[in-house]
């Protein structure tokens, strides 16, 4: 398992490199968060992080100190501490939009690729398309390689600020138009919440035979990948009202069980 071998390297990393220059410790320990983080331990990853800002001189390094805000942006991300969430993104986009390199290029797609999901969670939507706005048109400084992965999600954002806006044709159009692009990058969490708002799209349409199709692709990701979040888990409420109301009690039973397990 690779995170183990993560973890004993960085703890063998920890305890060499507190005799050396602290730019070592600050990578041991940055393995460290890394691998809690993988793991979706994002408590002990947060700590790492926390210590990794202490240790690192904002004025000597301000890349490592912008990429360290970033990563804790990521942790309060998947914790649902959205204004936490945000206001690192933000101070960490504000700092790469004033470098040129193309490593703080990279660092601010990112950034700003978080912060306007972020914003999409706090409910200020036209904010969160305007920053994507502005991404998609600096999309030129990024190499062909990057673009062809960045956009997908830039545009995924936009699918659910569509959502909100109640435009559920068009959202459903861009989200399927990206879904594969995320799919293939093996990133079954943002994969299984397309599929929920695909699903939230078609229900609002009226087309529930369509909405339960994603809805159990959500299921299939928790069986393969025993993943959900608070969030997707409400998929279920909808597979069982459905099976429910067409009297199919196996089935209705069946999601009720799978439900049960997402919520262990």
């Amino acid at each position: 398992n690779s995170s183990k071998m993560i973890h004993s390297y960085s703890d063998s990393l920890i305890t060499v490199a507190k005799e050396l220059p602290v730019n070592y410790y600050i990578r041991a320990l940055q393995s460290k968060a890394t691998a809690f983080y993988f793991e979706k331990d994002y408590i002990n990853s947060l700590s790492y992080e926390l210590k990794i800002l202490n240790e690192i001189d904002k004025k000597q390094d301000a890349y490592s100190y912008y990429k360290s805000m970033y990563n804790i942006g990521l942790v309060y991300f998947h914790i649902q501490e959205y204004n936490k969430a945000y206001s690192h993104f933000k101070e960490a986009r504000t700092y790469f939009e004033s470098e040129t390199s193309y490593n703080h290029i990279q660092g601010y797609f990112n950034s700003l690729y978080r912060e306007a999901f972020t914003l999409y969670y706090l409910k200020r939507n036209e904010e969160s398309t305007a920053l994507i706005n502005v991404g998609l048109s600096k999309m030129n400084l990024l190499k062909e390689e990057d673009l062809q992965f960045k956009t997908p999600y830039f545009n995924y954002v936009l699918g659910l600020n569509l959502f909100q806006k109640k435009q559920f044709q068009e959202s459903i159009n861009l989200l399927k138009t990206n879904v594969g692009t995320i799919a293939v990058n093996d990133d079954f969490a943002n994969e299984a919440t397309i599929y929920y708002y695909l699903g939230l799209n078609y229900w609002h349409l009226n087309d529930k035979e369509q909405a339960i199709v994603f809805y159990k692709k959500i299921d299939t990701i928790f069986k393969n990948h025993n993943y959900s979040n608070p969030e997707i888990k409400d998929a279920y409420t909808y597979l069982i009202n459905y099976f429910k109301e067409q009297g199919n009690v196996k089935e209705e039973l069946h999601y009720t069980n799978q439900l049960l397990e997402v919520m262990k």
